[in-house]
This record gives structure tokens, C-alpha cells and sequence, in this order.
């Protein structure tokens, strides 16, 4: 029963008493013409037979107006994990069941769901919303229609399931573990770090739930593909109450919540992502940390109307949308009060193409805001998949990590106070902008990302050995590598600059890193590395380790900051100004301050005057308006 989790779910029968009062049943067809002219009409549906395997259900037309009663479904149409995909589920309909007495097909994920709701009382009395069987998706009218009513529809519901799919070996396991994480207070649960389980203090807090069992199984639900699915950022964002549901087995939502943003900020973090503790279990990009990304929409939404969208953009990164224009469709419903009456963001499904979505979107971003922020989330190529986009058009169908770690970048400054000076010309999809050029970059090494799955990087070695002793900010070659590494922001409270004390989490770390590819890099390059290290060590601070766990931690700590940003790559220029920037970067690509972007942007010549963007950077040292008395005054760019 729900009514251990939450009091609404306990009075079941109140609620149902009296709910169809306000709707008329359609007749014999599927669907019927729903009114546009009345923009809060939708469909309800409600499961009222099951013969055999066979599923059956009714729709009727509701007003939201009259306050109907019901709980709204968020799921994904395809399969519900890898495992499903590996065996051939898709989002293409195979399941036979029975609407308004016709026969209709529906996707085996939902299918799982309907036969799980048809066999618990509480939810097959329930009127239902599910998108695939309430709106006809066969007519793109009604479609965008109804899409741009979602939100109401979410946020009207009693309450929302989050159906996770059909429950494997390893469900009852894991959430088992997350209910006790859950109960955990926060300095609880800073004491559990994967060197400490076998400690008595995590033994003692998680009991048989601790083990490493229980820990595989947490990666293996947390790779579930509802969890990178864009439309619960709005489905989940507005609901009242919220339940996650998987096979058989139930839990509050706010409970996976909690345990993301423990996982999220914690040295947990690598163990949860590919070539971690659990990397024959996680084989896919990590979903541990969306839950917590989920929630930090409504403290964005809350704070800042004017950079809602763009914000919830780029939290949006890592969810994957069937329809790629959907990136920005499903986050309108929960920004609605910034972004309603602007037809360039009203979603229109057929005429309208995903590089026309994103373009026009981009366009009213940059009118709505005062800075180039929008700018700083195109990526360059390694980061685009939709075609006839402009340089300067964030592709938001890329759901891998960009950028520099951060979302609004306000610890930085590198134009300084200069204002933004913008042009759009939406004919010709080119912006004139204010810049001025740092320098050129003449050397660039190996991703993070190598780095983190333990790569060898001789060309990062080589970058350190031509770094000046001292640096032009008078800090010595090691510790303008740490702090580039990551963005010099570290911390609970993501400290810029970061303190200290990671310069010996640093020296852990990559002592580690090099011994770990002694045998594949060159003897004298490592050699100078070496000596840079025995050089630079009095002044990052010499490390006193009590134990040997004391190492790991520190190395720990140092790692889980670095992988925030792992798909960057650094470089040098050919002043032997260091940096890190977009994976897409290229030698002879160059860094440029432009006026109104809080940092760097990296651009690649297309003409006279003419750029493409790459990407946003870190340039150490120039990060705070400091270019400002190196470079030559601005001019007028045109970004293509």
C-alpha cells in the first residue's frame, strides 16, 4: 500500500469518491476532437478490466478548470535499462491493448506499468494521465497543443508516479541501501566514503545493506534510462507529491534525491561513472547525479526569471529527448512565466526543424539577457550532431557534459566591467560582437576524460616541462596545473580560489597517475616532470601522511573536482599561458576576451574578421579582467 509513504496515497477512497463528476466518456473512436478554443481540455484514462494478459481502459474528455482527480504517469517510452535495449525492447509499440474497446499498441515498457497498476488496487481505481494514450499523437496540432499544457497537467495531479520500469535482481537491493542512505544525516553520511565501508562507523550506519553488493546494485538502478529522460525535469519539477515506482517496489522520491546529491558532491562520484570501482557495472555515462539536477531547477526558477530557460538548459545537458526539439520544449511548462507569449519558443512539431528550434531559441536568450552566457554553451564540433547550426547555437541534443563545470559563471570576470555590445542579424544567423584577441594557442594535450580512465598524457607532460618558472602570476609550473585542472574552484562551497590544502590532494593524486604510466611514457620527459615536482613541492606545502588512507582521501578529493568537467582539454599559448578548454580545440585556434562574457571564448578563424566558436576556457592568470591591460582595445567581430 502507498499509505506508508505518503498520507494522500492513505486516503485513496476520498479522493476517488465523486471524481468523474465533471467529465463526459467519449463514444466508440479512440479520439475524439479535443477543444482548442477551451486550452485546459484534456484526456483521462482509467484501467476497468483485465483478462488473462489482455489489458483494457476507458478515456473521457476533462477540464482542468473543474479540478479532476487524478495522478499523472511520467515514464519513458523505450526500454527502461540497457539490459532491456541489449534483448531488443524499443520505443516502437508491440503490446496489444484495449481503448474505448478498440485495439490499440503501446510500448512494452508502458505495458509493464498498466499490468502493475491493474494488479494494485489503489492505483486501478485511479483516473490516470499518460501522454502516449491521452494525447493523439498522430496530430502534431494537438500535440503542441497539449505539450505547451503540460505543466498544468503535472502540476494539477493529486500525484505523480514515477515509473523506473520493471524491477530486475538488483532492485529490492538498492533500495533497500537508498532508504538508509536517505535516513542518514548530512555529517552521517560524510563519514561513508568507498576507502571507509569496512570501517565500524559505516557498518554500524547501514548495517547488511553496506555491503558491496548492495552498492553494485545502487549502480546498476541508477543507470535505469528514466533518470535521463528531459520531460521529468517539468513532469517531476511540479508535481505536488511524488512516488518512484519500480516492478513491484515503491519509494518517495525525495528519498533518490537525497542519495544523488550525496553521491553527486561526494569522492562517490567516480565510483558511479565509467572506469570506476564499478565500471563492469556502470558501462554507460552516469545518471547518478540527474535526480539532483532535477531539484536544483526550482532554487534556479525561483532565483532568476530572466535566466530561467538558459539555466535549466544547461542543467538539461545530460537528458535525452526521442524528438531533439523536446530539449527545449519540456522546460518551458516549468519557466512558463518567462517564457509565455514569445512565439519564438512555442513549440511547433513538423514545419519547424531542430536547427531552427535551437536557433530561435538561442536568439530570444540573448535578447532576454544582458550577457553572452548562451554563447559559453556551444562546444565546437566534437559536441554537434544537428546540422545548418550556427557556431554560436548551443546544440542542446548533446547530452554529454560541456563546458566548464558551472552554470552562470559569475566567479568569473574576464571582460572585466565592459559591457556586452550584440548585433543579431536573424536573417543571416550572424552575431557582431566586441572583442579582443589574448593569443593563440600553439600546444593542447590530452582530455580530462583520458586522464580519469587512465590514460597515458605525454603531451600533458611535455605542456608542464614548457611551462615558465615561475608562471607570469608568479606561482610556480605545479600549481598553475592544479588550479587550471579545475577552474581553481574547490570546496563545500565551491570556493574561488580554491584552498590550498588541494595542492597536496593534488600531489597524491598525480604522483598516482604517474606511476601508473611510467612504463608508457618517455623516460626524460617523465624525468623533467619529476624535477618539476621536487622543485615545486615546498611551495604547494609537503604532504604529512599519517597512513596510507589518508593519501587515498586526499588523492579522492582531488579527482572528484576534476571529473565535474571531464570533457575538456588543456593547452598552451604562444605567450605560455595555460589553459583548458573545449575538447574541440584545435593549435592555431585562438583566445579571445570578448565584452559582456565573464570568461575567455575560444575561436577559430573563418574569414576576415569572421570566427566560429569552439568553446568557453580558463586562462590562468586572465580570468578577472587582467587581459584588459595586456590586449589591444576591442573591435568589431562578426561570429558566424
Amino acid at each position: 500500500m502507498f499509505g506508508d509513504l505518503y498520507p494522500v496515497l492513505g486516503a485513496i477512497d476520498s479522493i476517488v469518491e465523486g471524481e468523474n463528476d465533471h467529465v463526459s466518456y467519449l463514444d466508440s473512436a479512440i479520439y475524439s476532437e479535443l477543444d482548442f478554443n477551451d486550452h485546459r481540455e484534456i484526456r483521462l484514462m482509467k484501467i476497468f478490466r483485465r483478462q488473462g494478459e489482455s489489458i483494457a481502459c476507458q478515456l473521457w474528455t476533462a477540464n482542468l478548470d473543474e479540478k479532476p482527480q487524478y495522478c499523472a504517469v511520467s515514464y519513458t517510452w523505450g526500454p527502461s535499462t540497457n539490459e532491456e535495449a541489449e534483448r531488443g525492447v524499443t520505443n516502437e509499440p508491440t503490446h496489444r491493448i484495449f481503448c474505448n474497446s478498440h485495439a490499440l499498441l503501446i510500448t512494452e515498457n508502458l505495458y509493464n506499468f498498466l499490468v502493475r497498476a491493474a494488479e494494485n488496487p489503489d492505483l486501478a481505481s485511479r483516473s490516470m494521465w499518460i501522454d502516449i494514450l491521452c494525447i493523439d499523437q498522430h496530430n502534431d496540432s494537438e500535440r503542441a497543443e497539449q505539450v505547451e499544457l503540460m505543466a498544468s497537467i503535472y502540476e494539477s495531479a493529486n500525484f505523480v508516479l514515477a515509473w523506473l520500469g520493471e524491477e530486475d535482481k538488483s532492485t529490492e537491493r538498492s533500495f533497500g541501501l537508498i532508504k538508509h542512505l536517505a535516513s542518514l544525516s548530512d555529517d552521517e553520511l560524510k563519514s561513508i566514503t568507498p576507502g571507509r565501508l569496512a570501517c565500524e562507523n559505516a557498518l554500524h550506519l547501514l548495517g547488511p545493506c553496506g555491503g558491496i553488493s548492495s552498492w553494485n546494485s545502487l549502480a546498476r538502478f541508477l543507470q535505469r534510462n528514466y533518470f535521463n529522460r528531459v520531460w521529468i525535469i517539468q513532469e517531476i519539477t511540479l508535481a505536488k507529491v511524488r512516488l518512484a515506482i519500480c516492478g513491484k517496489h515503491k519509494i518517495p522520491w525525495d528519498y533518490i534525491v537525497k542519495v544523488s546529491k550525496f553521491l553527486m558532491i561526494s569522492s562517490w562520484t567516480r565510483c558511479f561513472s565509467p572506469g570506476g570501482v564499478f565500471a563492469a557495472v556502470v558501462s554507460h555515462p552516469s545518471k547518478h547525479a540527474l535526480p539532483n539536477l532535477v531539484e536544483a531547477n526550482r532554487r534556479t526558477i525561483a532565483k532568476d526569471e530572466s535566466k530561467a530557460l538558459l539555466y535549466t538548459l544547461i542543467r538539461a545537458r545530460r537528458f535525452v529527448a526521442s524528438d531533439p526539439r523536446d530539449k527545449i520544449y519540456a522546460l518551458l511548462g516549468v519557466i512558463a512565466k518567462s517564457t509565455s507569449g514569445k512565439n519564438k519558443l512555442s513549440p511547433v512539431y513538423g514545419k519547424r526543424s531542430v536547427a531552427e528550434t535551437y536557433t530561435l531559441a538561442a536568439i530570444q536568450i540573448l535578447k532576454d539577457s544582458d550577457d553572452l552566457l548562451l554563447l559559453l554553451q556551444a562546444e565546437g564540433d566534437a559536441f554537434r550532431t544537428i546540422d545548418a547550426l550556427p557556431s554560436w547555437v548551443p546544440d542542446w541534443s548533446c547530452s554529454r557534459t560541456v563546458g566548464l563545470g558551472v552554470t552562470g559563471y559569475t566567479r568569473f570576470s574576464a571582460s572585466g566591467n565592459v559591457p556586452r555590445s550584440l548585433c543579431i542579424d536573424e536573417k543571416s544567423k550572424t552575431l557582431a560582437v566586441m572583442g579582443t584577441k589574448l593569443d593563440d594557442i600553439v600546444m593542447n594535450s590530452e582530455s580530462k576524460q583520458d586522464l580519469l580512465l587512465r590514460k597515458p598524457f605525454p603531451r600533458l607532460l611535455a605542456m608542464i616541462c614548457a611551462l615558465p618558472l615561475p608562471y607570469h602570476t608568479s606561482q610556480p609550473p605545479l600549481e598553475v596545473l592544479w588550479r587550471s585542472l579545475i577552474t581553481d574552484t574547490a570546496g563545500e562551497e565551491k570556493a574561488h580560489p580554491a584552498p590550498p590544502a588541494y595542492g597536496n590532494a593534488f600531489l597524491s593524486w598525480f604522483h598516482t597517475r604517474l606511476d601508473e604510466i611510467a612504463q608508457h611514457v618517455d623516460k626524460s620527459l617523465l624525468s623533467k616532470v619529476h624535477k618539476i615536482l621536487s622543485q615545486d613541492v615546498d611551495s604547494l606545502g609537503k604532504i604529512v601522511l599519517q597512513d596510507a588512507h589518508q593519501d587515498m582521501t586526499e588523492a579522492e578529493e582531488y579527482e572528484t573536482v576534476f571529473s565535474h568537467s571531464p570533457n575538456l582539454r588543456p593547452f598552451l599559448t604562444r605567450n605560455l599561458f595555460f589553459g583548458i578548454g573545449s575538447e574541440s580545440l584545435h593549435e592555431q585556434d585562438s583566445i579571445w576576451i570578448i565584452a559582456g562574457s565573464r570568461i575567455p571564448l575560444i575561436l577559430r578563424a573563418a574569414g576576415s574578421r569572421t570566427y566560429e566558436i569552439v568553446g568557453g576556457s580558463y586562462v590562468h592568470g586572465f580570468m578577472g579582467g587582467q587581459a584588459l591591460k595586456l590586449c589591444k582595445p576591442f573591435e568589431a567581430i562578426e561570429l558566424i
